[in-house]
Order: structure tokens, then sequence, then C-alpha cells
């Protein structure tokens, strides 16, 4: 994640996708559909997810964290969606946003980053910060549970090792 946020600065369209996979934790089809329309007057991004929209839509309403604001205010975006092509126009699909994509991880000097990979990195960061389940599903747009509880299995060891260790040193004093 270093390489590429030295290798993308702020500013750049490829970073702006980078950090609203990273800040928003939605899917790519939503990713790259997002824009100024969806935004509220408090702060929030409200949306229908693109996944299940005709048989169990998920209504999104999540906030636009302080981070993912400073990017948007600091880079160049389209008039309907926030991400758009070189000439100033919209992805077509999720295809072609996906293979930009990789060619901008491909071109930092990174291999296997993927949209994907960083929506279970903004499910693990919430977890590290004691989100609870329900919380990351919410935010996420997961209606199953099981599939937060693998996503965030691995930042939860480490949170409650650091609980332990915290009582240990606690103890110890």
């Amino acid at each position: 994640m270093q390489q590429f946020e030295a290798y993308w600065v702020v500013g750049t369209r490829e970073r702006l996708a980078y950090e609203l996979y990273r800040h928003a934790g939605q899917r790519r089809s939503d990713v790259y559909k997002l824009g100024k329309q969806h935004e509220t007057k408090d702060g929030w991004l409200k949306f229908t997810q693109f996944k299940g929209r005709d048989s169990k839509p998920q209504h999104m309403e999540i906030p636009i964290f302080d981070e993912l604001r400073t990017v948007l205010d600091a880079s160049p975006t389209g008039d309907m969606t926030y991400l758009v092509t070189q000439f100033g126009e919209p992805f077509k699909n999720g295809n072609s946003f996906a293979t930009w994509f990789a060619k901008a991880v491909k071109r930092a000097g990174l291999a296997g980053v993927s949209g994907h990979g960083l929506r279970k990195t903004f499910a693990a960061k919430q977890a590290e910060e004691a989100s609870t389940t329900n919380e990351i599903a919410a935010l996420g747009g997961w209606s199953d549970l099981q599939q937060v509880e693998l996503y965030t299995k691995s930042a939860r060891r480490k949170m409650m090792a650091k609980n332990v260790q915290a009582r240990r040193k606690k103890r110890q004093t």
C-alpha cells in the first residue's frame, strides 16, 4: 500500500480509485459508479449497491471519512462519477475500470493488488479499529456476517493478542 501511495500521489485518478476502495469499502461494481450525486448534505454517500440490486437490494448510507474527503477535494472528478477515463468520460463498465486499475497497480511496480483485496483490507482495518462485525457489514454492505468474519479473522486475532499484551503489562505495573 505504501508503494502504491508513493507512486500515485493525491490528486491523481489512480490514487482516487485506490482511496475509494480503501475508505468506502465497496465492490468494483460500485466504486467506479460513485459520484457527487451520491453525496448527501451531511457528508455521506447514499446509493444502492449494484450486486443484488434486483433481488435483495442493499441501500447504502456510509460516511465519507475525512481521509477520503481530503482526496476527493484534491482530485479531478467527472460530473456524474468521481472516476473518469483519460478523456473525462465515465468508465463503460466494471471490467474496463478493473483493467485500468490493474494497469495502475502494475505501473506502481506491484502485483497481486486488486480492488477485491482492498475491500478485504477495508474490513480488516475496521476490525483493527474495534468495529463490530455488524458495523463492518453495514459499512461494506455485506448481508452475510460469515463473510465479514472471514475477511476480519486475522485482524481480530491481532487485536485480541494486543489486548492480552496490554493486560499483562498492566498486571506487571
